[in-house]
């Protein structure tokens, strides 16, 4: 009887790393505009990838001989993955509201965990072999509790990453509500969707751990592979989301590369013309509740082909589109000395968050809008005739 090298659960693995590997590869290729997130999502296919071909070399018995039963770097990469799976898909959740740090000792403190289990394996020389559960009786008390320590870590820290998450979407969606930008919400179901998948991953081992010492070997070996297949879905799932995060930038950008008949040019133009008219006619900016969809049913448009005609046109995306006439109104009403609070303007201008109003208006002007009313009023006060 031929004796197989791998099982279906095992050929399910490898091709599942393979398949991370490629869609990581594959994802980097595509134009983006956030790079930041493309570079996060791309590292943790290929952590997965990692993860997936340790526990191959640790869990079949065929490999479990020669080199690999005593290698300490495949325990190391096995430990140092499953601890890096949270804090790396909170650092993807958390770049969608803005830039991540990564130079920030914040964002290094999350690597702690992993650093810190990579050290104890490499001193305390734990193998492949020490790390199998049916191989712990045998080893020295305090090999065995620093491996029970690790595996404890690695179950049931990938909760507390699961509520940091939670957390990321829930500014992300404050966010989003504050500044109405333009992330479409398929793109924020998918962060939903993947977060969902990864909690109820990490859920899954949590109980398979506290429940391995209560079940048989059979259910074991079952809930391990269930959580295998999980994983594929969940690389799959990760590739989409990537994919279709960086496609909003480019809709126009690739129309733009082609060449366009007259007819196809002058359609922009009017489409733009109406963009035009719903700022200077319409003053849809001033709506303090104005949003995309509300936006593009005024200029008779898609929220997609708006979004991607304000990014092209105005190297702007809807929200700093708006915000930058918001301010133009600001600033407006500043030159005519009209007698209101600043704060009053911004309201008036649509704003309705003091921190978004003056966190734009430095960024625009230069100056902050105190600022900007002392040199105009210093202006007012130059120009008027000196009388004896």
């Amino acid at each position: 009887m031929k004796h197989f090298l791998f099982n279906i659960h095992e050929v399910v693995l490898l091709i599942t790393a393979l398949e991370s590997l490629f869609l990581a590869s594959g994802m980097l290729l595509f134009p983006r505009s956030r790079l930041q997130l493309h570079w996060l999502l791309a590292g943790l296919l290929v952590l997965i990838a990692g993860i997936l071909a340790a526990t191959l070399i640790v869990w079949n018995p065929s490999l479990q001989v020669g080199y690999f039963s005593d290698s300490v770097l495949v325990t190391s990469l096995l430990a140092c993955g499953l601890l890096l799976q949270g804090p790396l898909l909170y650092w993807t959740m958390a770049s969608l509201t803005g830039p991540l740090a990564v130079s920030s000792w914040r964002v290094s403190l999350h690597c702690a965990p992993a650093l810190l289990a990579v050290v104890l394996i490499l001193v305390m020389k734990i193998t492949v072999a020490d790390w199998l559960p049916w191989n712990w009786p045998q080893l020295a008390p305090l090999k065995q509790q620093i491996i029970l320590l690790i595996w404890a870590a690695f179950k049931c820290l990938p909760l507390v990453y699961a509520v940091l998450c939670c957390v990321a979407e829930y500014r992300l969606r404050h966010q989003l509500r504050q500044r109405y930008g333009n992330l479409p919400l398929w793109e924020l179901r998918w962060a939903e969707l993947l977060l969902g998948g990864f909690t109820l991953h990490w859920l899954w081992a949590f109980i398979a751990y506290w429940l391995s010492g209560y079940v048989s070997a059979a259910v074991n070996d079952m809930m391990g592979s269930v959580s295998n297949y999980v994983t594929v879905l969940l690389i799959n799932g990760l590739f989409v989301f990537a994919l279709f995060s960086g496609r909003k930038a480019l809709i126009l950008p690739e129309i733009g590369a082609q060449r366009a008949d007259a007819g196809a040019i002058d359609q922009a133009d009017e489409k733009l013309a109406r963009i035009a008219r719903a700022i200077t006619d319409d003053k849809l900016h001033l709506d303090a509740h104005i949003n995309v969809e509300r936006f593009s049913d005024v200029c008779e448009l898609k929220p997609r082909e708006l979004s991607a005609l304000v990014n092209s046109h105005y190297q702007k995306n809807f929200f700093e589109f708006i915000n930058f006439y918001r301010v133009e109104e600001v600033k407006r009403l500043l030159d005519s000395d009209a007698d209101m609070t600043i704060m009053d303007m911004a309201l008036a201008a649509g704003f309705n968050s003091q921190s978004a109003f003056q966190r734009f208006f430095k960024r625009l002007v230069g100056v902050t809008p105190s600022e900007y009313r002392s040199r105009q009023r210093a202006s007012f006060s130059d120009l008027k005739p000196n009388v004896r």
